[in-house]
């Protein structure tokens, strides 16, 4: 992990540093190919932190709902403060909310950290975020992946 703090890297690095530390099964040489492939898709938004990028790829019919995820090369608390900048920035290009899905448990940390000072309800938090007041609910799926819905904006709770 690099400090962004002290060093922005370039694109490929980050998604090298990224793919190493998710343990992809796949060659970076196609992980990048990926990426590049994803930089041309309509309806994909593309957000970049310090050395933390975020994808999302918007819902056909619900243009301000998508799925998404990050690809990151930062320090541990960077990650955090880059995915509170990208909550926020997400929240005033207009998206209600965004899903992601991952294997790595230790993911999941990144939210509860966010959220630490809040009450759990049902497995659910309403946290503030910037600007933003976002909650999010996590649960797993049937292939044993974990699901992060994050619900953006003030409606939340009305």
């Amino acid at each position: 992990m690099v400090d962004s703090n002290q060093q922005e890297l370039p694109t490929d690095q980050i998604v090298k540093i990224a793919s190493e530390n998710t343990r992809s099964p796949y060659e970076f040489k196609q992980v990048y190919l990926t990426f590049v492939s994803e930089l041309g898709m309509e309806g994909v938004a593309i957000y970049r932190f310090g050395n933390t990028i975020f994808i999302i790829h918007r819902s056909e019919s619900k243009p301000e709902y998508g799925m998404f995820r990050a690809l990151n090369a930062d320090t541990a608390q960077n990650f955090v403060e880059n995915s509170k900048k990208f909550a926020d920035q997400a929240y005033a290009d207009g998206f209600k909310a965004l899903k992601t899905q991952f294997s790595d448990p230790s993911i999941l940390n990144l939210f509860k950290m966010i959220g630490r000072e809040q009450k759990a309800q049902h497995n659910s938090q309403r946290i503030t975020v910037g600007t933003t007041t976002l909650g999010y609910h996590f649960a797993k799926t049937k292939d044993n992946q974990i699901q992060v819905t994050l619900v953006l904006g003030e409606r939340l709770g009305k």
